[in-house]
């Protein structure tokens, strides 16, 4: 048999890195002997095109997808087009969406198996039994979608030992940017390699769900350079992104990774906990070459931490956040809002604590309700979720478990989306030396914290989600600093180029009474709505799929609403802000059978 790998569209950050999960669960069925393939549908202009171009090359009798909760649409997507083009294809399903809801996601889906939990040894006893005909039941850790009749088999333990799992085989997914995309390290593009040196997160704080296990287990730091030496071998290594939810627990772990870390001559990234922060440990991460740690912040009120159960105190955090400062090191770091004890005040504490702190560069985030995590439980439990099915089929939207009331709700989340915008790395002194044919930039930039220059040489900047940001750090000091189109001239000249030649474009539209949709709400669609009073006024209607996720209003003007909405809107053009999608839209416009004028902008 030959099995296909499909890692779903990433819709709302547009992430070209594949998913760990994915690559580690297709190769170890390649090391068992079959024949797997792989699709990334970001890299894929046509997705549905690309999907059946590699069915019917590669005669696939298999497809394997997964992905997280808020992916559902996506997921369940693919497994319709590829029953559209097989109708006895097997399909199978996991990663976070399966295993934290597994028979109300794999029914929804209409996946023919679901793999609960970690993938690598249930997806070759699966292939065994598909390929020998024996009763699937008898494999532990899964879901079985017979029917529409969904049931469960007995519970898969987490692999104990994970230094038994092989090696990421990124050859599987056969693109020029695998294992990975190149990042931006001090203004230099480098070619970034992803490695997971442990799985899950000895701590369950309300609002995490830990879909690499239950039980938190580390790679020892043999078989992690036994990776690092195997893909060097293979790809042009400069800089390694260690993903696990935390790195270590001891600075033993953390002083032998660094003094083996050394001799690669690359540059580093983890992710730590504020409480096991020393300068002796942060001295030997910048000496051996880590240039940014994730810290799990959340927020600056001690109520608040405790009812997360982060375990950690907002001194610890300001010590932490100090020391790293201090040496030198990137900072990465949320502030999430929207705990079961959240309050006007002491949201407003965190936002106080976060100004008078702008130069650690955190950012502020509404907290996202998802399956399996503590926070979701409590929603079920109290109502504020009614339907697990349709809370996957909407999103996982924004949903309020707070003390807050639903008005306060949305007006912290309204603080939050313009402080976002307007404060994080903020920057200044922005000159543009060139822009080349391919469309990027070399440009300098004043780090408003400590005033070095900073030079970013060949820079590509793509509109991104709105909630989102195109952030670079001073070479100096390794403060966030956003260096985005829309800086690249001061405000005036920037809204004086867009609201003069825009204004006359639209205008025109609105003398001849045309009516016109914007469909995807991110930086340049409310950049051009912010940029002509003409186009706001033929603006009949925002559309976005993820409406309900996006549930605020644009402009306290437009609702974001489902794009179905427009089978019975009469408009005449429409405007897409989601780039990448503009054929996938297109086809959909096509499937409701809209003819209008899409316009190039």
């Amino acid at each position: 048999m030959n099995y296909l790998f499909i890692v779903p569209k990433d819709n709302m950050y547009g992430m070209m890195t594949i998913p760990p999960g994915i690559v580690y669960v297709a190769s170890a069925l390649k090391e068992s002997g079959r024949t797997v393939f792989g699709l990334h549908l970001n890299f894929e202009e046509d997705p549905e095109a690309a999907i059946l171009k590699s069915m019917q090359e590669h005669n696939i009798d298999v497809v394997c997808t997964g992905g997280l909760s808020d992916q559902y649409l996506d997921i369940k997507k693919i497994i319709k087009i590829v029953r559209e083009i097989k109708a006895d294809v097997v399909t199978i399903a996991g990663g976070g969406l399966i295993s934290s809801e597994p028979e109300v996601a794999l029914a929804g889906i209409e996946a023919n198996i679901g793999i609960i939990g970690q993938g690598e040894i249930s997806i070759c006893e699966v292939a065994d039994a598909l390929e020998t005909k024996r009763n699937l039941h008898d494999i532990d850790g899964l879901t079985i979608n017979k029917g529409g009749q969904v049931t469960k088999t007995a519970l898969r333990y987490d692999v104990k030992d994970i230094d038994s799992i092989c090696f990421p085989d990124y050859s599987i997914f056969n693109y020029q940017q695998v294992p990975n995309e190149s990042v931006y390290i001090y203004g230099k593009l480098k070619k970034s390699l992803n490695i997971t040196a442990s799985r899950s997160c000895p701590y369950n704080c309300t609002f995490c769900y830990h879909p690499s296990g239950a039980r938190y287990v580390q790679r020892s730091i043999n078989n992690i350079f036994q990776e690092i030496d195997t893909m060097s071998q293979r790809y042009e290594v400069e800089h390694l992104s260690v993903i696990d939810e935390l790195f270590a627990t001891n600075k033993e772990r953390v002083f032998e990774f660094c003094e083996r870390i050394k001799s690669y001559s690359v540059t580093f990234s983890v992710q730590l906990r504020v409480d096991s922060i020393s300068e002796e440990i942060l001295m030997a991460l910048k000496e051996s070459g880590c240039i940014a740690i994730s810290y799990g912040i959340e927020s600056a009120d001690n109520d608040i931490l405790s009812s997360m159960r982060k375990r950690i105190t907002i001194e610890q955090i300001e010590k932490a956040l100090v020391m790293t400062k201090k040496v030198g090191i990137f900072i990465q770091g949320n502030f999430i809002f929207g705990d079961i004890e959240e309050t006007v005040e002491s949201a407003n504490r965190t936002l106080r604590w976060w100004m008078n702190h702008l130069d650690y560069g955190l950012n502020l985030y509404m907290i996202r309700v998802f399956p399996g995590s503590y926070l979701y439980n409590y929603a079920l439990e109290k109502g504020i979720i009614a339907d697990r099915l349709s809370y996957l089929e909407d999103g996982c939207p924004m949903v309020n478990v707070s003390r807050l009331s639903d008005s306060e709700m949305k007006a912290l989340r309204d603080k939050i989306i313009y402080l976002n915008a307007e404060m994080v790395g903020a920057t200044y002194g922005i000159q543009v030396s060139r822009i080349t044919d391919e469309g990027a930039y070399d440009l300098t930039a004043e780090c408003m914290n400590c005033g070095t220059l900073n030079s970013f040489i060949n820079t590509k900047f793509e509109y991104k989600n709105v909630m989102g940001a195109d952030s670079y750090c001073c070479n100096h000091c390794s403060q966030k600093m956003r260096v985005s189109p829309a800086n690249v001239v001061s405000k005036g000249t920037y809204k004086n180029i867009l609201d003069n030649v825009l204004e006359q474009h639209f205008l025109s539209f609105a003398k001849q009474g045309k009516k016109i949709v914007v469909w995807g709400v991110t930086e340049k669609s409310i950049a051009l709505l912010l940029s002509s009073k003409s186009l706001r006024d033929a603006v009949v209607a925002v559309v976005d799929r993820d409406y309900k996720v996006k549930n605020w209003i644009v402009l306290d003007r437009y609702k974001i609403e489902n794009p179905d909405v427009l089978q019975d809107l009469p408009f005449d053009s429409l405007i897409i802000g989601a780039a990448g999608y503009e054929k996938q839209i297109s086809d959909q416009l096509c499937a409701m059978g809209l003819n209008v004028d899409i316009l190039a902008i």
